[in-house]
């Protein structure tokens, strides 16, 4: 069933372990091949190209097989629907939805009965139960702890024990052993035990418009003891660039604010989460809006007093790190230094590595734009003169989303030139920082880089 232009990017089991379901993709059209227990015969279900408001995912099935749970557009958010695939017109029903967020997460099933009865929402709530019985437990949970994203696992059978997990801005995590009756929440494990929330930085919600009047969410990371006013300050936005920051523990922004600085993460466009409006805002926008969305957090810092206009720098991984590069490039006299762990330098050979050529249809022709010139103008390797503060180059060289010749070319292209650079080199190292003593190096490798050139209060 396969040839040179289709594959199976993954495969999933129903509950009896049976495999049902193949995530299919064929000449840029995905669609969920399903084996129809009735029929024994493979069927292709809910096609769509990778971007449109026609994405649909099997998340999971039902304790009956024939029940299959979707994730797919509710008005432009992605919400949770059920699917009786004995139905011939194969209806959705949505089963729940969120007004503010995509539905993410993953399905909770009851350890009895095997039904689906909530879904693991990392969207901002934490677990979210269909049943009211178990929802008046999160909700008395949520009470409890409000500034938290708390999830439910393993509740027993009689359901009056539960392994509770929280975490939060201010909450690096905690597992807890909860009980129903008598009530009683008994902590059983830290995630990072020498982090409890009262050695953590406060957090706020900063939300602000771009240039072109766009609502951008933000949060911001305040350094204990510090009057919020002229700090110095961490410009920091995520990586992905499909992805986004929550209210969730960041130990890099805590990493930051712990030197003293403020620290500002935004859902630039092009982030997920909000909806295929904000998400598709930014396709092959890098470089350019989505660029500008992230120095508008920085101006609007400075506009309410917060942020040092002579002491920001912008640091990043990932995509994070491609737009700490890109923001010397394009602002040359704004920031005042860049941080970039596995940053991307030059988005044409980006775009050709992750081209598939057998098809007429590429997803990164789509997000960042067709193999052209307009690819090397978004490049800060092909723009190291223009760069005029110091830069600080972290990179695995086992890297595999983003393979080290990017730091490698962008370290040698500022070296010609006599620019201030640091390049430090994470032996065996894969993409993440998944080798704690590499994590240990990169920070260590921030802190003196920092403390050179963009020291702080507290250093």
């Amino acid at each position: 069933m396969q040839n040179s232009e289709s594959s199976i990017l993954s495969w999933s089991t129903d509950l009896q372990h049976r495999v049902r379901v193949g995530l299919h993709l064929n000449d840029g059209t995905l669609t969920s091949r399903i084996y129809d227990l009735n029929t024994k015969k493979w069927r292709e279900l809910w096609p769509y190209t990778p971007l449109s408001k026609e994405q649909t995912s099997v998340i999971g099935f039902g304790k009956d097989p024939d029940i299959v749970y979707l994730r797919a557009a509710y008005d432009d958010r992605l919400a949770i629907f059920k699917v009786d695939l004995k139905d011939p017109k194969l209806e959705k029903n949505l089963v729940y939805s969120d007004p503010n967020y995509d539905v993410t997460g993953s399905l909770i099933y009851d350890p009895n009965s095997y039904e689906v009865i909530g879904i693991n929402s990392t969207s901002n709530q934490g677990s979210v139960y269909f049943s009211d019985k178990l929802n008046l437990l999160q909700k008395s949970i949520n009470k409890l702890m409000p500034n938290t994203q708390n999830y439910i696992y393993d509740l027993t059978d009689d359901k009056n024990h539960y392994l509770l997990y929280t975490t939060g801005a201010t909450e690096s995590g905690t597992y807890y052993l909860g009980q129903r009756n008598p009530a009683k929440l008994t902590a059983l494990e830290y995630r990072y035990r020498s982090l409890p929330p009262e050695t953590l930085s406060s957090v706020q919600n900063y939300p602000y418009s771009a240039r072109d009047g766009l609502a951008i969410e933000a949060k911001l990371t305040l350094p204990k003891g510090q009057k919020p006013k002229k700090l110095p300050t961490i410009i920091f936005p995520h990586g992905g660039p499909q992805a986004r920051d929550s209210n969730a523990f960041d130990y890099w922004s805590q990493f930051f604010a712990n030197k003293g600085y403020a620290v500002l993460q935004m859902n630039f466009r092009g982030s997920t989460g909000e909806g295929f409006a904000h998400r598709n805002a930014g396709l092959q926008k890098w470089g350019k809006e989505m660029q500008d969305d992230i120095q508008d957090g920085a101006l609007k810092l400075i506009k309410d007093g917060i942020a040092d206009p002579d002491k920001i720098c912008l640091a990043g991984a990932s995509y994070g790190g491609y737009a700490a590069l890109m923001g010397v490039v394009k602002t040359p006299d704004f920031y005042h230094c860049a941080l970039s762990v596995a940053g991307v330098s030059d988005v044409f050979d980006l775009v050709r590595d992750n081209r598939d050529f057998r098809t007429k249809y590429n997803i990164a022709d789509k997000q960042i734009g067709k193999l052209g010139g307009q690819l090397k103008d978004i490049s800060p390797v092909n723009h190291a003169d223009k760069i005029k503060v110091p830069v600080l180059l972290v990179h695995g060289d086992a890297d595999r989303q983003v393979p080290i010749k990017h730091s490698e070319r962008m370290h040698q292209a500022l070296k010609s030139l006599d620019k201030p650079v640091t390049y430090v080199v994470l032996e065996n190292e894969d993409h993440y920082l998944s080798n704690e003593d590499n994590r240990v190096a990169t920070f260590k490798a921030m802190d003196s880089f920092l403390n050179q050139h963009l020291p702080s209060n507290a250093n």
